[in-house]
């Protein structure tokens, strides 16, 4: 790979991963937080949190879930791309263990940044829209699953997703999208796999090394 299609790569990776977790790759834990967000100081469970007004009624199964994992102490994405041979590629890997979330690069490797607070609703609109189940439970990963076909949302970006729910738990276990229009990855279709069991996810090797 040439240094111009490696610095594309490159910046196409940072705006993946802006738009779709609103995360940034920096090189130390750093203290901003972007505009109209809270960071996230302490372990906050999804049931202790108003639900916020704008949720789109049909999807307050899903929206409970996306809270429980995104304020929890400790929970990891990792977002993959789905070429149209059938190949999958990781674009990026997400850990966040309270105040901080580290964040590998898959060209420059692990960094940490403050974490922040992630919303069902983002400017007024709702992150998921016209939430349908699709499938009788099955088993995912040893839960039982619930699978929910929607639209999803996140600035100007639009995806339509499914996304498969631990019935029990009420946790996501896993996001499929197809992004309607422009995509932030390098592929059309994308998968996400989450872990929200605090012991299997392993500290990152990265600096500084924080308490875990």
């Amino acid at each position: 790979m040439n240094s111009q299609s490696k610095g594309f790569s490159l910046r196409n990776t940072f705006t993946a991963i802006a738009a779709v977790v609103a995360l940034v790759s920096s090189s130390s834990a750093r203290e901003d937080v972007p505009a109209g967000r809270s960071p996230l100081r302490e372990d906050r469970r999804s049931h202790e949190l108003a639900q916020p007004q704008g949720e789109d009624p049909s999807c307050s199964r899903l929206d409970r879930a996306l809270q429980r994992g995104y304020n929890s102490g400790r929970y990891s994405v990792q977002e993959w791309e789905v070429w149209p041979d059938g190949r999958t590629t990781l674009a990026f890997e997400q850990r966040s263990n309270g105040r901080f979330m580290y964040l590998l690069n898959t060209v420059m490797g692990w960094s940490i940044r403050q974490r922040w607070e992630m919303y069902t609703v983002e400017d007024g609109q709702p992150v998921f829209t016209n939430c349908t189940e699709v499938a009788a439970a099955t088993t995912y990963r040893g839960d039982t699953a619930i699978y929910t076909d929607a639209e999803w949302q996140r600035g100007s970006l639009r995806a339509v997703a499914t996304v498969v729910l631990s019935e029990q738990e009420g946790r996501i276990l896993r996001v499929d999208r197809r992004f309607v229009g422009h995509s932030p990855f390098r592929t059309e279709r994308t998968f996400e796999i989450w872990e929200t069991r605090r012991d299997l996810i392993a500290k990152p090797d990265a600096k500084p090394d924080l308490p875990w």
